[in-house]
C-alpha cells in the first residue's frame, strides 16, 4: 500500500480495543523506515487486532466481529473504545476516528446503557486538520472513493488471511495455484477458460457436422445429376464448391426440363384414365345397390313368420295406447309422493304423527314466543355495553386510585427532595463564591511555580557562568604571565637588539661612542618587540574576556537571587502538585457553579410542586370517591338485568339463543306441516291415477 500514488499507513492509535486496555500507538512511518517490518508475538498478543483495527477504522464493524466484540474486556468500564488511523492516498493525508457501539455506565443510577457508534473523517490541509464529515454513510462513500476497494477486496488482497501465508509458502505449484484462486477469487477465470474450451469443442463438432452435411448435399446433387463415380470424386475434392455445384445445377436444370415435358404427357394420359375409372366406379356402385336390395328382399321373405307376430303385437299395442298416458300419470303421482315423503323433516317422537293443522298451530305458537323475546334480546345486547362501561369505570377507578397513591407518595417524598435540593443549591452558591478565591490562589501559585522553575533553570546557568569566569580568569592570568615573561626576556637581550641597529661610524644610542669594537650578539630565542606586542594584545583580549565573563556571571547571579527570593525556597515539583490539586478543586467548584441555574430551577420547581401536591391529592381522593359510587351503581344495575335475562333464557345459554331456537322450531314445524299436506295431496293424486288406469285397462280387455 505504500507505492507512489497509492495508499500508505502512517499511524494507528487504539484505546480499550480488543485485548488492549490502555492506549496503544503503532507508528508505521518509523516501522517502515527500513522498507519492511514484521508483526511478531505469541498467540493472543494482539497481532490480528492491529489488522482488525485498521479494517475497522476504514470500513467500520464487519460480520466477523460486529460492534459488541470490539470493546476491550480488560479496560475500565467507563473507557470508551476508539481507533484512530492516519493514512495518505495519492499524496493527500487523512485521519479517521471511529468509536464502535459499546456499553458504558449510566450517568445516573446503576447498570449500563448503549453508547452509539460514531465516526469522524478529517483531511490535513497545510498544518491543520479540517473536518470532512461525521455522517456514517457519507464517510463510507468518501473512504470508498479514496481507497477504491470494498471491505471484501481490502481484506482479501491487502490483508492476507492469518495462517494462509505459511501454507502458501510450503505448498506445491498446484496447491499454491488453488490457494491463490481462493484468496483472490480467481475461480471466475477458470470457469471462463472451461467455458471457452467447451465452446471450442462445440465449434469443432459443428464444423465437422457442417462438413458432413455439405458432403451429403454434394452426394445428393451428384446422384440427381447422374454423375459418374469419377465425376462425383472430382466434385467432392473440388476447391471451388460453388462453381462445381453451379455446373451440377445446370445439368440438373436440363434434366428438369425433360422431366417436365414427360410429366405433362403423363398428366394427359392420367386424365383419360381417370375419366374411365370414374365411369367404372359408378357402374360398380350401381351393381352394389342392386345386390343389397336383392339380399334385403331375401332376408324379408325368410322373416315372414316373425313379422306377422310383430304385427300382432303392434295391434295389441295400438289397443293399449289409451292406457299408456294413465299409467304414466300414475308413475308421476307415485314419484311426487316419494319426493314429498323424502323432503318431510324429522320431528321428535311426540310430534312425528301430529296432523298438519296441529303442526301449523305449534309453529305459530313457537313464533309468537320468539317474537315476545325481542325486547329482552335487545336488552341483552345492552348488557355487553353496560359490562364494557362497568369495566371502563373500574379501570378509571383503578387509575384514579393509582394516581392518588402516587400523589400521596410524591407528597411524602417532596420535603426530603426539597431539603436535598436546597443543600445542593447552597453548595453551588458556595462554590461560586469560592471560584474567585481559588483563581487568585492559582494565579499566585502559577507565579511561584514560574519562579521555582526559573530558579531550577538558572542554577545550571550560574554554575556554567562561574566555570566560564574561572576559565577566563585563568586565561587572563596565563596571558599576563606570558606577556611579562616576554618583556623580561626582551630586556635581557636588549643589548643584542640595540647592537643589531648599530651602523659603522654612527654614534651608539646608549653610550654615544662611534666605535663599536664588541657588539652584543642576539641569542637564538631572542624576543622581538613584535613578539611582546602580540603578547600584549592577547593579554588585553583575555582581560576583556575575563571582564565579560565576570559581568555575565554577576548578571546570572542577580537573576538567580531574584528568582530564589520570589520562590522563597519552594520546589517546582511540590508547586506543580499543589497547582494540580488547586486546579482539581477549581474544576469541582466550576462544575458545581455551572449547575447553579439548574439547581435553582429544581428547587423552585420542587417548591411549586409541593404547594400544589396537597390540592392535587385532595382532588384525586374526591375523584376516586365519585368513581367508586359510579361503579357501585353500574354493578347493581348490571346484576339486576343479568338476573332478569337468566330467567328469560331458561335452559338456553342466552335469551338470543332461546329466541333462535324457538324460531328454528317454528320454521321446522311449519316446514313439516307443509310437507305433510303435500304428502297427503300426492297420496290422493296417486290413488286417483291408479284407479283411472285400472278402469281403462279393464275396458280395453287387459286384466
Amino acid at each position: 500500500m505504500g507505492g507512489a500514488g497509492l495508499m500508505r499507513l502512517h499511524s494507528l492509535r487504539m484505546r480499550a480495543f480488543g485485548p488492549f486496555a490502555t492506549e496503544q500507538v503503532v507508528d508505521f512511518d518509523r516501522l517502515g523506515a527500513g522498507g519492511l517490518f514484521l508483526l511478531d508475538g505469541p498467540t493472543g498478543a494482539g497481532k490480528t487486532t492491529v489488522l482488525d483495527a485498521v479494517t475497522f477504522a476504514l470500513y467500520g464493524p464487519g460480520e466477523r466481529h460486529g460492534d459488541g466484540r470490539l470493546q476491550s474486556g480488560f479496560a475500565a468500564p467507563d473507557a470508551a473504545p476508539e481507533v484512530m488511523l492516519e493514512f495518505s492516498v495519492r499524496g493527500c493525508r487523512h485521519r479517521v476516528t471511529r468509536v464502535p457501539e459499546h456499553e458504558r455506565p449510566k450517568r445516573r443510577g446503576t447498570g449500563t446503557t448503549a453508547a452509539p457508534a460514531t465516526v469522524h473523517l478529517e483531511r490535513l490541509e497545510g498544518a491543520t486538520w479540517v473536518s470532512r464529515s461525521s455522517n456514517k454513510a457519507e464517510v463510507a462513500d468518501l473512504l470508498a472513493e479514496q481507497i477504491g476497494l470494498t471491505r471484501a477486496q481490502f481484506t482479501q488482497v491487502v490483508l492476507l488471511p492469518q495462517g494462509e501465508f505459511a501454507r502458501f509458502l510450503q505448498a506445491s505449484d498446484d496447491e499454491r495455484r488453488a490457494l491463490l484462486t481462493t484468496l483472490f477469487a480467481a475461480g471466475l477465470y477458470d470457469r471462463i477458460t472451461d467455458e471457452l474450451d467447451r465452446r471450442r469443442v462445440e465449434a469443432v463438432r459443428d464444423m465437422e457436422a457442417d462438413r458432413q452435411q455439405v458432403q451429403a448435399w454434394l452426394s445428393a446433387a451428384a446422384e440427381a445429376a447422374n454423375l459418374e463415380p469419377a465425376e462425383r470424386g472430382d466434385l467432392a475434392r473440388a476447391d471451388d464448391i460453388d462453381a462445381a455445384l453451379a455446373e451440377v445445377g445446370a445439368r440438373l436444370a436440363g434434366s428438369g426440363r425433360e422431366a417436365v415435358a414427360a410429366h405433362r404427357q403423363a398428366e394427359a394420359r392420367a386424365a383419360t384414365a381417370h375419366a374411365g375409372a370414374e365411369a367404372a366406379a359408378r357402374a360398380l356402385e350401381t351393381a352394389r345397390v342392386v345386390a343389397r336390395a336383392l339380399a334385403g328382399l331375401a332376408a324379408h321373405r325368410a322373416r315372414a313368420p316373425e313379422i306377422e307376430g310383430l304385427a300382432t303385437e303392434v295391434a295389441a299395442a295400438r289397443s293399449a295406447e289409451p292406457v299408456r298416458p294413465l299409467l304414466a300419470a300414475a308413475r308421476d303421482a307415485r314419484e311426487r309422493h316419494r319426493e314429498a315423503m323424502a323432503v318431510m323433516p324429522e320431528l321428535p317422537d311426540p310430534l312425528a304423527e301430529t296432523a298438519p293443522d296441529d303442526l301449523a298451530a305449534a309453529a305459530a305458537a313457537a313464533a309468537e314466543q320468539a317474537a315476545a323475546l325481542t325486547a329482552l334480546v335487545a336488552r341483552e345486547e345492552q348488557v355487553q355495553g353496560q359490562l364494557a362501561e362497568l369495566g371502563a369505570a373500574r379501570a378509571e377507578l383503578a387509575a384514579a386510585e393509582a394516581e392518588a397513591a402516587g400523589l400521596l407518595d410524591r407528597l411524602a417524598q417532596l420535603p426530603g427532595l426539597q431539603e436535598r435540593a436546597r443543600a445542593t443549591l447552597a453548595e453551588s452558591q458556595a462554590a461560586e463564591t469560592q471560584i474567585h478565591e481559588l483563581s487568585q490562589r492559582r494565579t499566585a501559585l502559577q507565579a511561584s511555580l514560574a519562579d521555582a522553575q526559573r530558579v531550577e533553570e538558572l542554577a545550571p546557568r550560574v554554575a556554567e557562568r562561574r566555570s566560564a569566569l574561572e576559565a577566563a580568569i585563568t586565561a587572563h592570568q596565563e596571558a599576563t604571565d606570558a606577556h611579562q615573561s616576554l618583556q623580561e626576556r626582551r630586556l635581557a637581550g636588549i643589548a643584542a637588539e640595540l647592537a643589531g641597529a648599530l651602523r659603522p661610524g654612527e654614534p651608539c644610542p646608549v653610550c654615544g661612542g662611534a666605535d663599536h669594537p664588541l657588539p652584543a650578539v642576539p641569542a637564538p630565542d631572542a624576543v622581538s618587540a613584535r613578539d611582546v606586542a602580540a603578547a600584549a594584545g592577547r593579554r588585553s583580549r583575555a582581560e576583556a574576556g575575563r571582564d565579560a565573563a565576570r559581568s555575565a556571571h554577576e548578571q546570572a547571579q542577580r537573576e538567580f537571587a531574584a528568582a530564589a527570593a520570589r520562590a522563597d525556597g519552594a520546589e517546582a515539583a511540590a508547586l506543580e502538585t499543589q497547582l494540580a490539586q488547586l486546579d482539581a478543586q477549581l474544576r469541582v467548584a466550576q462544575s458545581m457553579a455551572a449547575a447553579l441555574p439548574e439547581r435553582v430551577a429544581v428547587a423552585t420547581a420542587l417548591g411549586r410542586e409541593l404547594e400544589g401536591a396537597g390540592a392535587a391529592a385532595a382532588a384525586a381522593r374526591e375523584l376516586r370517591g365519585a368513581l367508586g359510587a359510579r361503579c357501585d351503581a353500574l354493578t347493581e344495575r348490571t346484576e339486576a338485568l343479568a338476573a332478569e335475562l337468566r330467567a328469560a333464557a331458561g335452559q338456553d345459554p342466552t335469551v338470543a339463543a332461546r329466541q333462535r331456537r324457538l324460531r328454528e322450531d317454528a320454521d321446522r314445524l311449519a316446514e313439516r306441516a307443509a310437507a305433510a299436506a303435500a304428502v297427503l295431496r300426492a297420496r290422493a293424486d296417486l290413488d286417483a291415477a291408479q284407479q283411472r288406469a285400472a278402469s281403462e285397462a279393464a275396458a280395453r280387455g287387459f286384466s
